[in-house]
């Protein structure tokens, strides 16, 4: 028996040896390779602008802080230019002036440049002040300049110091001195001590120590130029008096920057929207909210929120400088469906939020006499929270994801997409796909609903067959996205139902995939 099997085999390996090849032999494989994955869960849609409550339900959650209400540049000093001409007040000439003689002598009280606020006293976080001086005046001059209280120490001054050699009308001599302002205090009030923005300063110039009266040749009417450059200055602190003018503030801004905000109907139950001021300056204001409207991008619908006193005006009382930290003053406002319109508000789905007003600095005028405050660190703030717990209704409500597609092989032919769907949402879902380009793979495909029992998520299996053609699987292969798009329907909309952070769609994409091959 074993030797005919032998020769059978052999006869076998003699015939095909003995074929002669004409073409290459090809095979055709039906096979099932995965394509890709993607699961939508709560967190996921609303990019982390959530939390689940102690009950289990998902809330959607964001803040916006609010700095400043427009008075964020209430002390800046501009950059300012002062320039001044100080002549010799003698007549005729020459004169033959020996060294170490004076021949000007001043002092100045220089107005400084604010956006219209009243300063007694700043610390300047950074900044520089240039001085220049030029002389006309034929002789050795040693100018000194001294900024009366200006100083890292409280209270102290910056003297500067040139040496000119001899300069012309036609052909001056200049010097440069550039003063780092950072961590300097600056006194402004005048050499009365009660004036605003008011900077004191001392300038003498006399003629070198070492030099001869026939090196140093004065006309009079010569004259020497001073230009003070202040430039870049970021005040860390201010004292004085901040005046009585109105800020608007006018922001825009997303409810949920990067959430997959849906479109489509929602019903809402519980929303709610706390408007919370915290008022760390030195002055009296009066706070007017004028307008907080939402606008939904995909429908260009916009509501209004109104309700509660969030129109109302409310005084803000000054903080207190306790030695480099304000007290604190808290204000709140909060509305929600029992008080407001919060439940449509957020029922619109905005994604865009406006929010205007204005605030009125010291109403009742200057009642600290010159000792408003203000840190560059500890602004008045508002911190504009919305929550909105799950509860919900929905109807078309749509919302997307993108997966991304992993492809194996170029020698792969797709012919069909098998969809393996588990839904744990207590809401049916419809279903479509196409590409990043907007090429249709398919759509409404229904997906059961889930059989989710409160926070326990009991999914539903659905297996669902697309056929696929060539345009649409080149358009796959060559992006390597597709893009998820589900619309949910509660079942008995407008009844609500509890949404969990546990709950999820989970959809598989597996490709079945026509293999050709080939052996020479």
């Amino acid at each position: 028996m074993h030797s005919k099997i032998c020769l059978c085999l052999f006869a076998c390996i003699i015939l095909l040896s003995s074929c002669k090849k004409e073409e290459a032999t090809t095979w055709q494989t039906n096979w099932v390779a995965p394509l890709a994955h993607g699961r939508l869960t709560l967190s996921d849609l609303t990019a982390d602008n959530g939390y689940t409550d102690n009950a289990g339900i998902y809330h959607l959650y964001f803040e916006k802080n609010i700095s400043g209400f427009g008075t964020n540049d209430l002390t800046q000093i501009p950059d300012t230019n002062i320039s001044q001409k100080f002549v010799v007040p003698l007549s005729g000439g020459p004169f033959q002036i020996p060294g170490n003689t004076a021949i000007i002598t001043q002092n100045q009280n220089y107005s400084v440049e604010t956006n219209g606020t009243g300063l007694r006293m700043v610390k300047v976080k950074s900044g520089q002040i240039i001085v220049h001086v030029k002389s006309y005046v034929n002789a050795y001059l040693h100018p000194s300049f001294t900024l009366y209280n200006v100083s890292e120490v409280y209270g102290n001054n910056t003297d500067i110091d040139f040496a000119l050699t001899p300069g012309s009308a036609a052909a001056p001599t200049e010097g440069y001195f550039t003063v780092d302002m950072s961590n300097k205090y600056v006194v402004l009030s005048g050499t009365t001590g009660f004036d605003y923005n008011k900077l004191s300063t001392h300038l003498e110039i006399r003629t070198e120590q070492n030099t001869t009266a026939d090196q140093n040749t004065i006309y009079g009417q010569d004259s020497v130029r001073f230009e003070l450059l202040m430039s870049n200055l970021i005040i860390d602190y201010a004292r004085g008096y901040f005046g009585d003018d109105s800020y608007t503030f006018d922001e825009s801004f997303n409810l949920a920057e990067g959430a997959n905000m849906p479109s489509g109907s929602l019903a809402l139950e519980q929303a709610s929207l706390g408007f919370h001021v915290t008022h760390k300056m030195g002055f009296d204001g009066k706070l007017k909210i004028e307008n907080v409207s939402g606008t939904n991008s995909s429908t260009g619908n916009t509501v209004q929120l109104s309700g509660g006193n969030l129109y109302d005006p409310f005084f803000i009382t000054r903080s207190i400088d306790n030695g480099g930290t304000a007290s604190i003053s808290n204000y709140d406002i909060n509305l929600n469906e029992g008080n407001s319109n919060i439940t449509s508000f957020m029922g619109n789905l905005p994604n865009a939020i406006s929010f205007q007003g204005n605030l009125q600095l010291n109403p009742f005028g200057n009642v600290s006499d010159g000792n408003d405050f203000f840190y560059e660190n500890q602004l008045t703030e508002a911190k504009l929270i919305v929550d909105v717990p799950l509860r919900i209704a929905t109807s078309e409500l749509t919302l997307r994801d993108t997966l991304s597609v992993e492809v194996t092989t170029d020698a792969a032919r797709v012919s069909s997409l098998t969809l393996d769907i588990q839904n744990a949402f207590p809401m049916e879902w419809k279903l479509k796909l196409y590409t990043l380009s907007g090429v249709l793979i398919a759509s409404d495909l229904i997906v059961s609903s889930g059989n989710s029992i409160d926070a326990f998520a009991l999914p539903t299996s659905s297996t669902l067959q697309i056929p696929i053609s060539e345009l649409q699987w080149n358009a796959i292969k060559s992006e390597g996205k597709i893009i998820m798009q589900v619309i949910s329907n509660t079942p008995t909309f407008p009844q609500m139902v509890n949404l969990y952070n546990s709950y999820f769609i989970d959809v598989r994409v597996k490709a079945g995939v026509v293999l050709n091959a080939e052996i020479q």
